[in-house]
């Protein structure tokens, strides 16, 4: 949460991206549908807004379950979440210290000449 949204709720006032957001002038309704019901409206009005990056941010960071948000319904929300954490993981992995192991060579005898049987051994 960036520090214009921290002291938005702290205010109760609304973040400035959102004054400028399509959805703000449209029905609510279509951004909130029924489960089971059509997200098309509210999508197409989505992939017209000048603030759909910020909207799908603020989604994130408020982990908000309901509603289309930046163009995404809360299951999109949801599969971005989780590849964005596995890519994450992924990279953490990739960054972790590797450990090697390497044969240390036994000692070895100099020669003197004779060779034993395995068998007498």
């Amino acid at each position: 949460m960036d520090g214009q949204d921290i002291l938005a709720d702290l205010l109760g006032s609304v973040p400035e991206w959102q004054e400028r957001a399509l959805c703000a002038q449209t029905d609510p309704e279509a951004f909130f549908p029924e489960k089971g019901g059509s997200t098309r409206e509210a999508k197409r009005i989505c992939s017209r807004c000048e603030v759909t990056t910020e909207c799908l941010e603020y989604a994130m960071r408020h982990d908000e379950r309901f509603g289309i948000w930046g163009g995404m319904s809360e299951r999109e929300r949801r599969k971005l979440k989780r590849r964005a954490n596995e890519a994450r993981a992924a990279a953490q992995a990739a960054m972790a210290p590797v450990s090697i192991t390497v044969p240390v060579p036994v000692a070895i005898q100099p020669y003197d000449g004779e060779i034993e049987s395995p068998r007498a051994a």
